[in-house]
Order: C-alpha cells, then sequence, then structure tokens
C-alpha cells in the first residue's frame, strides 16, 4: 500500500488535518533552515557595525585629542639642548641602561641603539621625549626577554 492509497482512504476531516500538518512542518522547516541563520546573521553584522561604529568614533575621538594636545593645548616642554644630549638625560633619568649607540644627526636628530631595555622604561622616556616637541620617525624593537627589549630609533626635530 503507498502514502497514495493511505491517503486516498482517509475522511475529508482526516486529510484536511494531514493537510495542514504538512503546511506547518514545511513553514517550521522553511523558518529554522532559511529565515532564521538568515535573521541571525543580519542581526550580528548589524552589532558588529555598530561596535565598529563606536570604536572608530572613539579612535577619532582621541586622535582629536591627541592632535588637539600636541598644537593648541598641549605644553611642549622647552629645552635648547639637541636630541643626542636630551636622549642622554632621559636615560639616566629613568634610571636606563645606557645604549650601545647614541649617534647624533646634526642638531637636529640622533640614532639610539639598544642591545637590551626594559620595555615600560624605554616607552616612557620616548613619551618624554615627545613632551619636548621630538619625533620619534623610526622605531625598530625586537624581544628580547620578558620585559626587555632591543631597540632602535631615530629622532627628530620636526
Amino acid at each position: 500500500m503507498s502514502a497514495k492509497d493511505w491517503y486516498l482512504r482517509q475522511s475529508n476531516r482526516d486529510r484536511l488535518i494531514v493537510i495542514l500538518v504538512g503546511v506547518l512542518l514545511l513553514v517550521s522547516l522553511v523558518w529554522l533552515l532559511v529565515w532564521k541563520p538568515i535573521s541571525d546573521g543580519l542581526e550580528l553584522r548589524q552589532l558588529e557595525a555598530e561596535t565598529n561604529q563606536r570604536v572608530i568614533a572613539e579612535l577619532l575621538q582621541g586622535e582629536a585629542s591627541v592632535r588637539g594636545g600636541r598644537s593648541a593645548g598641549g605644553v611642549v616642554k622647552q629645552t635648547d639642548k639637541p636630541p643626542y644630549l636630551l636622549v642622554d638625560e632621559l636615560i639616566g633619568k629613568h634610571g636606563m641602561r645606557r645604549p650601545e649607540r647614541v649617534e647624533p644627526i646634526g642638531n637636529e636628530g640622533a640614532r639610539v641603539t639598544f642591545s637590551t631595555v626594559e620595555f615600560d622604561k624605554l616607552m616612557l622616556a620616548l613619551t618624554e621625549l615627545e613632551e619636548y616637541g621630538l619625533v620619534i620617525s623610526t622605531l625598530n624593537v625586537s624581544r628580547k626577554d620578558t620585559g626587555l627589549v632591543a631597540a632602535r630609533f631615530r629622532v627628530d626635530k620636526p
């Protein structure tokens, strides 16, 4: 006996119930296999887009405050020392090991090479150099050990 024969032997009421159950099953499958994944994916993409927009807004705000701090409202420390002497002074101030090399580039810049230096102290010294209005034009850092790095950088007057 086939499914068609079985269906045709049912009463009209039972046939209607079978049709309704089939339609409900078909609608449920379409919802579960097509509609739900698409709507979940769209919702996830919308959340990601909102998060990205929020991060971009924060970054732009941070950029504006950094640019504003350096140019308009920020106080630049004044010094008449050439960059290589200022680097040497700040290295001593932050308790860092002496660099292997401090090479003056005229009165406008310096190249500094550390074979081993504490990363945190290096970052503090570089930040303070920027407070004096100097620009770190190149910076190469490679990890040596926990908290220690090898570093080369060039600092210039803008």
